[in-house]
């Protein structure tokens, strides 16, 4: 079973999510994310991700991933995926835009990919729209800015761009869907944590800490 691939990884730790234990699914895409080195998220992250978007499949609206980078997550969420909801994949391959002060030991165009490979490594998903440029101006091409969202993967490493992220994302999110953060507590994003922090700071809904560096929004 793809599992134990898994628990190599982790080295057998006794702590392993159980539900994976039980999801050969789960277990598979894990295992082919893991394999593949596509997506700069631990073992943890990538559980996180799979059963965020299974917990919101019945939450009306559809799905975005705003920091596509090499695809990896991108097709995580693709195969948690169990309803015909789109899935808008944002990016601009051309690396991180502009940083401030608030971004210490990071610089423009670092993370930059090929367009042309992620769209080749993607190429099997269906219902997938990819949406080439810097945000928030490409949110401009979706469909209509009255859409909602059951599930969000924000993972955009700035302060600016995650807060630009988080108020487009935020106002358009069903009632129970999830803003799930990539690097709220990585120690080379530190950006991340400033922004999520400043616009949560007066909204009611509970952010949840996760492991490793994630947080997740419940919308309210």
């Amino acid at each position: 079973m793809s599992i134990k691939y898994i628990e190599q990884q982790v080295k057998m730790n006794p702590f392993w999510n159980n539900a994976i234990r039980e999801d050969n699914l789960a277990a598979l895409t894990l295992e082919t994310a893991y394999q593949d080195n596509r997506a700069a998220l631990s073992i943890a992250e990538m559980t996180n991700l799979f059963k965020g978007v299974v917990r919101t499949q019945n939450i009306p609206g559809d799905i975005a991933e705003v920091g596509v980078y090499k695809g990896g997550g991108s097709k995580i969420i693709a195969r948690a995926r169990q309803t015909d909801k789109h899935l808008y994949l944002f990016d601009s391959f051309e690396g991180l835009p502009e940083v401030s002060t608030q971004d210490p030991g990071l610089e423009v165009g670092q993370m930059a990919v090929s367009f042309e490979n992620v769209q080749d490594y993607l190429q099997e998903i269906p219902n997938k729209t990819f949406i080439k440029g810097m945000f928030p101006q490409t949110a401009e091409l979706l469909p209509s800015q009255e859409m909602k969202f059951s599930f969000v993967h924000l993972d955009m490493d700035t302060y600016q761009s995650t807060l630009e992220g988080l108020k487009y994302f935020y106002p358009r999110m069903s009632k129970g869907g999830f803003i799930l953060m990539h690097d709220y507590n990585s120690i080379s994003c530190r950006g991340v944590q400033k922004a999520v922090d400043e616009f949560f700071f007066d909204k009611p809904d509970p952010l949840i800490e996760l492991f490793h560096t994630q947080i997740l929004c419940v919308k309210f």
